[in-house]
């Protein structure tokens, strides 16, 4: 991740350099968008830094697919532009997901992303209620809604070491859903 980011850097400086009078850094995957605030005093704002770095070598404006936070248009000081890739992703999911199917948001984090997708398919919701224990360890244990006998479709907009996900399907198998588990 860190070695794109700084080649977005070099073109956006040769750009510059090269007299563009604009310059747009397309950004399919903000990497740094989790580190959007800091949990305990020292922390560096990711998110604002990579954002800073950005306008710094001359990106005037910003455009991203799906954003872990649409905070991060505010801590930008360039116009950014946020695309989704839901659709995209639902039209292929329809073709592969049979109609009782369950749509999982795997976090609170994830239920807006959970109801998009499930508006696109026509599909319910649940969500598991997971409890962070460190950055690598989750603990799962609760689902809000009607999983027994159905597939699951778990949406999340980003995994890191895949821990939440790991969670979520174990918590899903262990309360009634069928073992045909998307993620």
């Amino acid at each position: 991740m860190g070695e794109h980011l700084v080649e977005l850097l070099l073109l956006l400086d040769a750009c510059r350099r090269g007299g563009a009078r604009t310059s747009t850094a397309v950004v399919p995957y903000f990497g740094y968008a989790r580190q959007d605030r800091r949990g305990r005093a020292g922390e560096a704002v990711g998110s604002r830094v990579v954002a800073d770095t950005l306008a710094s070598a001359g990106a005037d404006r910003l455009v991203v697919v799906d954003p872990h936070t649409v905070a991060l248009e505010a801590m930008c000081a360039m116009p950014v532009e946020m695309l989704t890739s839901v659709p995209v992703l639902a039209d292929a999911l329809a073709e592969e997901t049979p109609d009782t199917a369950v749509v999982v948001a795997p976090d609170l984090g994830a239920v807006k992303l959970a109801e998009h997708h499930a508006g696109r398919l026509g599909l319910p919701v649940a969500v598991v209620r997971k409890r962070r224990l460190s950055g690598e360890t989750v603990q799962a244990g609760e689902v809000a809604g009607e999983i027994v006998g159905r597939p699951a479709v778990v949406v999340d907009d980003m995994i890191s070491t895949g821990g939440t996900i790991e969670a979520a399907v174990d918590v899903l198998l262990a309360h009634g859903a069928l073992a045909d588990v998307t993620v």
